[in-house]
Order: structure tokens, then C-alpha cells, then sequence
């Protein structure tokens, strides 16, 4: 897995690449980066999913733990080009009923 991060005036984009899967060393540090961002009070973030391959539930709850820090701190955080596989889970765990702003 692989992530890269471009930072504009705005936002930060992170752009992730291969599988989340949250017993991977990997996949915790993205959520590290995350949540350094937000504690840094960044004004924005977007989480580009397009080359992400797989997402297990360890994944999704560390999600949501990062998702409740944005919107406790009032930063906007949402997903762009989620594919069809991912975004099953999502719905299958009521990610977007919960966060309907992520989209």
C-alpha cells in the first residue's frame, strides 16, 4: 500500500494506492497522517480511493475513529473517486448513512 499527499491552500489530498487493511504497518500510518493533519488544524481533507484495491473492517473503524476527530475539530474531510467494490462497503456498514457529507 501506498499513499501520496498533496497539499494545496485548501486542502490535503491523500491519494492511496493498494489495500487498507489495518493489520498492515502501512495502513496505520495513513491513519497517523491523518490524524496529525487534523490535530494540525488543516482546513480540509480528501481521501482519493481510486487506486485503492481493498478496504477490511479494522480499516473502517479506523475511518470512522478519523472521521469523528475531523468533525470534532470542524474540518471538512470527504472521499473522491470511490470505486464500486469500496463503495459496497461502505454502504454494507452504513458508512454513508452515518457520514452523509463524505461524498
Amino acid at each position: 500500500m501506498e499513499i501520496s499527499c498533496q497539499e494545496t491552500e485548501c486542502e490535503i489530498l491523500y491519494s492511496i494506492k493498494g489495500a487498507l487493511s489495518g493489520t498492515q504497518k502501512s495502513t496505520i500510518s495513513v491513519f497517523e497522517k491523518l490524524s496529525a493533519a487534523i490535530n494540525k488544524g488543516t482546513k480540509g481533507i480528501v481521501i482519493d480511493l481510486k487506486m485503492t484495491t481493498f478496504v477490511d473492517s479494522m480499516s473502517i473503524g479506523l475511518l470512522v475513529g478519523v472521521l469523528l476527530k475531523a468533525k470534532e475539530k470542524k474540518i471538512p474531510l470527504r472521499f473522491q473517486n470511490i470505486p464500486e467494490h469500496i463503495g459496497r462497503v461502505f454502504e454494507s456498514t452504513q458508512l454513508k448513512k452515518i457520514f452523509p457529507e463524505l461524498y
